[in-house]
């Protein structure tokens, strides 16, 4: 490499550096302008403490507002219930895919099964 090629990679890295600092700087310009609350993520209301679904009874609008239940999973929980008479336990959840045991420890404070609400 000759000395023009270095000169060039070198100008190249330098006006890359400046490029993030100035990036990084009007980020923070941005945040003290607008304020340090302009930059916080709203989060989704959680659901309130008294809002248990038992699984057995629970309409398909109901298990939809459970943290991290989708359609495809509302629907396999629907399909289980038909095919199964129902859940005995919580856990049983976890044969639903998609549903694992982290997700099983999000939806405990939310869910509850009562055997005698499950069909034969």
């Amino acid at each position: 490499m000759d000395e023009w090629e270095s000169r060039a990679i070198e100008a190249l890295a330098h006006r890359n550096r400046a490029w993030i600092g100035l990036t990084v700087a009007s980020w923070i310009f941005a945040a003290i302008w607008l304020g340090w609350n302009a930059w916080k993520f709203e989060v989704p209301p959680s659901l309130p403490a008294e809002f248990v679904v038992d699984l057995n009874r629970a309409t398909a609008e109901e298990l939809h507002l459970l943290p991290g239940i989708g359609p495809k999973s509302v629907q396999a929980i629907l399909s289980y219930r038909e095919e199964h008479g129902g859940f005995t336990r919580v856990e049983e959840l976890t044969t639903i895919p998609g549903i694992k045991e982290g997700k099983l420890r999000t939806l405990l404070p939310y869910i509850t099964v009562d055997p005698r609400n499950a069909q034969p």
